[in-house]
């Protein structure tokens, strides 16, 4: 039985290794997306493979080393880690379901984050953001709108232009839409934002950020840190890049936390 037992664990570990290899991979083959997190994903992936092909040598290892002095101590260190990261990982993890499923305030400026756009047509991602921004605006008629997003090196516009343009092709009144076209980041997604509200007289104190699922919870995190009291609209992510993106999130959130940007 005990046999029995760790044969299906060794098949568990190397089939839900390959399987998530495979989704850590699609992005790249895809969309040629590459980042931390897909990296990350798939070390990970590879590991798991590789602890269920060896998993009788990595027994044996931790039973003998356990029995030195120096092997309990480090493990004991190993163990303390593993409990301290999944503890960070459900209570974010908790935390971003919460930023995703608490109903925004009515007739609040939006703010749209940007994302990648390909020549002057946006992402997928973007596209999915618009989106919302657009049914939001549509209920909420008194709402104004900032556009936030610079533009890249491979972009032929700006990520605002390509918001305002999707935005006003779809009937929004453009009186209502306002451009910042400067920031790189999140971080300067929400304080350049908040400049042009500012400066155009618009209320800062209700404010929703639009962005995707993932991401809405550490935009809201840099909205308090620029002195922005937000709620915040998540968009869909695509199911092929949401492991990828959510790790990212996880070492962006972790980075905010411990360095404060």
């Amino acid at each position: 039985m005990h046999s029995k037992m760790f044969l299906t664990f060794k098949i568990v570990l190397i089939v839900t290794g390959a399987i998530s290899l495979l989704w850590f991979l699609s992005p790249i083959f895809i969309w040629t997306i590459f980042n931390i997190g897909n990296f990350i994903g798939i070390l990970y992936s590879s590991v798991l493979i590789l602890s269920g092909v060896f998993l009788s040598q990595i027994v044996d290892f931790i039973g003998n080393f356990w029995h030195i002095k120096v092997g309990k101590i480090v493990l004991s260190v190993v163990l303390v880690f593993c409990i301290a990261l999944f503890s960070f990982i459900l209570y974010t993890t908790g935390a971003m379901i919460n930023s995703v499923v608490k109903e925004p305030q009515k007739n609040s400026t939006v703010v749209v984050l940007g994302c990648k756009v390909y020549g002057t047509k946006p992402s997928l991602l973007l596209r999915y953001r618009l989106e919302s921004a657009l049914e939001y605006l549509n209920e909420n008629p008194k709402s104004n709108a900032v556009l936030s997003g610079g533009q890249g090196a491979d972009e032929d516009v700006s990520e605002a232009q390509c918001m305002y343009d999707y935005l006003v092709e779809n009937g929004v009144d453009k009186n209502r839409l306002f451009l910042e076209d400067k920031s790189t980041n999140t971080f300067e997604n929400i304080k350049f934002s908040k400049e042009i509200m500012e400066n155009n007289g618009i209320n800062t104190d209700k404010t929703v950020i639009v962005t995707n699922s993932f991401h809405l919870y550490r935009a809201e995190l840099f909205a308090k840190k620029c002195g922005v009291d937000a709620d915040g609209v998540g968009a869909k992510s695509h199911f092929v890049t949401l492991p990828t993106f959510y790790v990212r999130e996880l070492l962006g959130i972790l980075r905010l936390q411990l360095f404060g940007y």
